[in-house]
C-alpha cells in the first residue's frame, strides 16, 4: 500500500491566487485521512495535487519514497472516485469496473474474477448486466468505488463521493466504506465538507481553512482539544457557544467575567486553566468555548451532582428545536446568543427564563488576538 508525504506543497495560479500554502501532512500505510473545511479551502485542489491532476507550484509529494511532482497520474498507483461517480454510460456495470483491468491487458479469467470478487464486497453482484442509468445513485457510487478496487491501488483518493446522495443513503454508504477500509486495510484520502462523514470515518482528520491546515488529529482529539476558535466552531453541531470574557482575580484566583467587566456573569475555571490565565491573562480579554452538551438546566445539573452554587447564568429560550430524542435550546443572552443541548422531556419554550449551569471541566479558552486555544500555545 502507500506512504504518502506532502512537504511544504503550495499551489498558486497564474492570478498569484494561493489556494494551498506549505501544506505539509505525512499519511502512513492504512490511514483513512479526511480533508475537511468550507467551501473554498483547497481540500479538494490538494487532493488533485496528490492524484497529479493539479500541477503542485511548490513543496515536494513523495509516493512510498519516490518524489512523484512530475510522476504521470496513471504511474502513481492511485485510483480517484470523483463526486459524480465518472461511469461509461454506453457500458454494463461489468464492463466499467473492468475497464482499467482490459486496457492493462490483465488476462480475462482474471479480470473476470476480481470484478466478481470485488463485486460481492460491495454486494452489487446482481447488478453486473446493467447499465448506469438502470442504477440508483448509491449503486451508481458503489459501481464507482468498485472501478477504483479492482485496480488495486497503493491508495484510494475520494473527493466528496457521497454528495450526490441523500440523507440516508448517504449514512448507509459512510459504514459501508468503513467496512471496506477495514477489509482491504488500504490507504485512504477523502475529500469533504461535512463534518458528520469526517468525524464517523477518519482515523485523521484534516481540518483546513484558506489553503492551511488548522489542525491534523484524531476524531476525539480535534472535538475534545481544538486548536483554535476555528476548528471549535467547525467540528460539532450544534457548534461550540463562544463568549466575550474578561479576566479578572479575586483572593488570588483568577476568574472569568462572561460580559468583559467584572460585574459580570462569573465562571470558576480549573486549576489548570485558572494558572495559566493568572500568569499571562490577568486584566486581560479572552473567549471563553463550551460544547451545547456541556450545558445543564439548573435542577438537572443539582441532580447530577455539579455544585451548582457559582457558574450559573440565567437567560431566556429563543428557539427550540425538537430532534426526537433530544432538545436543541436557543437562547439569548447579552454576551452573545448560545444553545443548549437537553433530553427529549425537556418542557423549555420561547420565551420562558431559564437558570443553566456550565460545566467548567469543559470549558476552552482562547486567545482574544490569536484566537488559538491557550493550552496550545503557552
Amino acid at each position: 500500500m502507500a506512504n504518502i508525504e506532502l512537504c511544504n506543497v503550495s499551489k498558486i495560479y497564474e492570478n498569484h491566487n494561493c489556494v494551498v500554502k506549505d501544506f505539509n501532512l505525512s499519511i502512513k500505510d492504512k490511514e483513512f485521512v479526511i480533508f475537511v473545511g468550507p467551501s473554498g479551502c483547497g481540500k479538494s485542489t490538494t487532493l488533485r495535487m496528490i492524484a497529479g491532476l493539479e500541477e503542485i507550484s511548490d513543496g515536494e509529494l513523495w509516493i512510498d519514497g519516490k518524489l512523484c511532482n512530475y510522476t504521470e497520474p496513471g504511474d502513481r498507483g492511485l485510483s480517484m472516485v470523483f463526486q459524480n461517480y465518472a461511469l461509461y454510460p454506453n457500458m454494463n456495470v461489468f464492463d466499467n469496473m473492468a475497464f482499467s483491468l482490459k486496457i492493462r491487458n490483465i488476462p480475462k479469467n482474471e479480470i473476470k474474477q476480481k470484478v466478481e470478487q470485488v463485486a460481492k464486497i460491495l454486494e452489487i453482484e446482481q447488478l453486473l448486466k446493467r447499465r448506469p442509468k438502470e442504477l440508483s445513485g448509491g449503486q451508481r457510487q458503489r459501481v464507482a468505488i468498485g472501478s477504483a478496487i479492482v485496480r488495486n491501488p497503493k491508495a484510494f483518493l475520494m473527493d466528496e463521493p457521497l454528495s450526490n446522495l441523500d440523507a440516508k443513503l448517504r449514512a448507509q454508504m459512510r459504514i459501508e466504506l468503513a467496512k471496506i477500509h477495514k477489509e482491504l486495510g488500504t490507504t485512504i484520502i477523502y475529500v469533504t465538507h461535512d463534518q458528520t462523514e469526517a468525524m464517523t470515518l477518519g482515523t485523521r482528520i484534516v481540518v483546513m481553512k484558506k489553503g492551511e491546515i488548522q489542525q491534523a488529529d484524531t476524531p476525539t482529539n480535534l472535538y475534545q482539544c481544538p486548536a483554535n476558535v476555528f476548528v471549535a466552531g467547525f467540528i460539532g453541531s450544534p457548534a461550540m457557544n463562544f463568549f466575550p470574557a474578561y479576566v479578572g482575580q479575586l483572593a488570588g484566583k483568577a476568574f472569568l467575567h462572561l460580559d468583559n467587566n467584572v460585574n459580570g456573569t462569573v465562571l470558576t475555571p480549573v486549576k489548570k486553566i485558572e494558572r495559566i490565565l493568572k500568569n499571562a491573562y490577568l486584566g486581560k480579554k479572552v473567549i471563553v468555548g463550551i460544547r451545547p452538551e456541556d450545558i445543564y438546566e439548573y435542577e438537572d445539573a443539582k441532580e447530577r451532582g455539579f455544585d451548582v452554587s457559582m457558574n450559573v447564568i440565567e437567560a431566556v429560550v429563543d428557539a427550540r428545536e425538537m430532534l426526537g430524542s433530544e432538545v436543541i435550546l436557543h437562547f439569548e443572552f447579552p454576551e452573545g446568543n448560545f444553545a443548549a443541548r437537553v433530553g427529549a422531556e425537556n418542557q423549555n419554550y420561547p420565551g420562558d427564563a431559564v437558570k443553566l449551569y456550565f460545566d467548567v471541566e469543559k470549558l476552552h479558552i482562547f486567545d482574544k488576538e490569536t484566537e488559538k486555544n491557550i493550552l496550545f500555545i503557552l
